[in-house]
């Protein structure tokens, strides 16, 4: 009996025995296991069932149904269960089964304790990008770029260049700043400067001059891809007209000292933010550019992406298809980014002294249906919308700070109805005098009578418009809708007997049977526009054509909580971001690719 006891002995000593009596090492050996065929569906993007096995500490935690692991017992385990699809557990992955030594290995690190390592890194915010800069410690007196920099010369054994002579300095300054070199008198002026803040005078003047704003806002609309509107011929299909408002809003910004921050919530909601305000309505170009005639879910594709990009340096589009194959997104929190920018529309705002809006116009975005639903596309795929789920607005949870909170914005009655505009107001009622006045040189007595009526009723119009919009409503605002009804029909009848009898004159002229044919015909429709106008006028309508379109009283302030989130002090990209994009500007090449 000795002698099997003696192999027994040598067995156990060969050197395979002796690695499978080690402890199992879950970073080494568990961790990858659950990184290729788990954290997909149970990581920081998808949480089925509330489980994380992304990091040690969350495998522990278990799910919303409690642990998962037991520890030294790993028979009783429900990850051993599902690993192995028994006792009534739902086989996992869904992709397919473990090897059967991967299962083995999983339960030898169960039952010697599931350990984990003290100092394992959570994955969920591993990436610098997602962590909030710190300040660096800097010697007091001393630039903090340059401390920097130098430190990092002496770690790289590099030398710094020699400083640049004085013609250089200001030729780079005058190009990065103002982009034009310098005359070859401000060269001169410069090199006879020899006070020692002459460098830091130069460029503060630099900064203050008007080409500072358009150098850099040409730099800035790059990026956020300003483009004046396109289409097929007369067509719009593409941007907006008169989109240069919003370029113009760029560079008087940049060369008002707007502070960046400031700039992007204008940008995403300067009509809830300062919704009477044309200045500040400009802003909103930024939106308006991304208008795609053709289809819906382009236009709001484009806005989500280049939203992403331009302000988080983050492909959000990544995400519409599936869940995001790099950062932390979700494909379900694409479409709730989607969410916060379903509701809004585009108008185009008249300017004062100009009501023709192919002439002049102020192109914005306002919230017109608070109601819409907005829907996950199967596969990215918009003709397959899940439609039972409707998704919330919202922002990606893993990184940026919390807080993503909208409430709804109520707008002073002028910002829904422009006809209570002053300006407004006074440009409807000079339309109505010029039709006065130029049925009086043609002298012309049935459209002067017309013209005339037409003027009361503009006021009658204005008048009504202010007492039922008015916050509370006027007592009378019945009366005066009453009024304004009675006259604009008034002044639409005269109107329709002036082309009657101007038809009439125009056929009794001598002409050639084809001419005299087609006044004929334009005859025929005068007499029946006369005749539709009176018809109304036996049953009036209970109301009047609007002056002006009227917009909803109030936005859902989901915009405004978009730009305050991506704004946030807290949140470690925005900075990040813009500090890149200057700094490539600046040396050709950014910190980060």
């Amino acid at each position: 009996m000795r002698l099997p006891i003696f192999f027994g002995f040598l067995i156990a000593m060969t050197p395979g025995a002796l690695i499978a009596a080690e402890p199992v090492d879950y970073s080494k050996q568990i961790r990858p296991i659950f990184e290729k065929h788990c954290v997909s569906c149970h990581g920081a993007i998808k949480q089925k069932a509330g489980l994380k096995l992304d990091i040690g500490k969350r495998v522990l935690k278990g799910s919303l149904n409690g642990a998962v692991v037991i520890a030294k017992k790993s028979a009783e385990s429900k990850l051993i269960h599902a690993l192995k699809g028994e006792k009534g557990v739902e086989p996992m992955p869904p992709t397919g089964a473990l090897e059967a030594a991967e299962i083995a290995l999983v339960a030898r690190w169960i039952d010697e304790g599931a350990i984990i390592p003290a100092d394992e890194k959570d994955t969920a915010v591993a990436h610098w990008a997602f962590e909030l800069p710190r300040r660096a410690e800097v010697p007091q007196g001393v630039h903090p770029i340059d401390h920097l920099m130098r430190t990092e010369w002496t770690k790289r054994g590099v030398k710094p260049a020699t400083a640049a002579d004085r013609n250089t300095l200001i030729r780079r300054l005058y190009l990065d700043i103002t982009g034009l070199p310098p005359t070859p008198e401000e060269i001169a002026s410069f090199r006879a400067d020899k006070a020692p803040e002459a460098y830091s005078k130069l460029v503060n003047a630099l900064l203050a001059s008007t080409r500072y704003g358009e150098r850099w806002g040409r730099h800035l609309l790059d990026i956020w891809r300003y483009s004046d509107w396109y289409g097929y011929g007369a067509e719009l299909r593409n941007s907006q007209k008169h989109i240069w408002n919003w370029r113009d809003w760029t560079v008087e910004s940049l060369n008002a000292g707007k502070p960046y921050d400031a700039m992007i919530r204008e940008m995403l909601a300067g009509d809830e933010i300062a919704p009477t305000d044309p200045k500040v309505l400009r802003a909103t170009g930024y939106l308006a550019r991304s208008y795609y005639k053709f289809n819906r879910n382009v236009w709001l594709d484009d806005v989500v992406e280049h939203t992403g990009k331009a302000f988080l340096g983050i492909t959000l589009n990544c995400a519409r298809c599936h869940d995001h194959m790099y950062d932390p997104i979700a494909q379900e929190e694409y479409y709730r980014v989607r969410a916060i920018f379903e509701p809004h529309q585009l108008r185009m705002d008249s300017v004062a002294g100009e009501r023709d809006l192919e002439k002049r116009g102020l192109p914005r975005v306002f919230d017109a249906d608070a109601k819409i639903a907005t829907y996950l596309f199967e596969r990215g795929d918009d003709k397959r919308p899940v439609k039972d789920k409707p998704l919330s607005p919202g922002v990606p949870a893993a990184f940026g700070p919390k807080g993503f909170a909208p409430v709804e914005v109520k707008f002073h009655p002028e910002a829904a109805h422009p006809s209570l505009r002053q300006e407004v107001a006074k440009d409807l009622l000079d339309q109505a005098a010029k039709l006065v006045v130029l049925a009086t040189e043609k002298k012309s007595e049935p459209r002067l009578r017309a013209a005339i009526v037409n003027v009361q009723a503009v006021k009658a119009k204005l008048a009504a418009d202010r007492a039922r919009y008015a916050v509370p409503k006027l007592p009378h605002s019945a009366d005066s809708v009453r009024h304004a009804v009675a006259l604009h029909l008034e002044a639409a009848v005269l109107d329709a007997e002036a082309d009657l009898i101007e038809a009439q004159d125009a056929l009794s002229t001598t002409d050639t049977t084809l001419q005299k044919h087609a006044k004929f015909v334009t005859l025929s429709a005068a007499g029946a526009k006369v005749d539709a106008a009176r018809r109304v006028v036996e049953k009036p309508p209970a109301d009047y054509p609007p002056l002006m379109p009227n917009y909803p009283e109030q936005s859902t302030g989901r915009r405004t909580a978009l730009a305050n989130w991506i704004t946030s002090k807290d949140n470690p990209l925005t900075a990040r971001v813009f500090v890149n994009h200057v700094w490539m500007r600046h040396f050709g090449q950014p910190l980060v690719p």
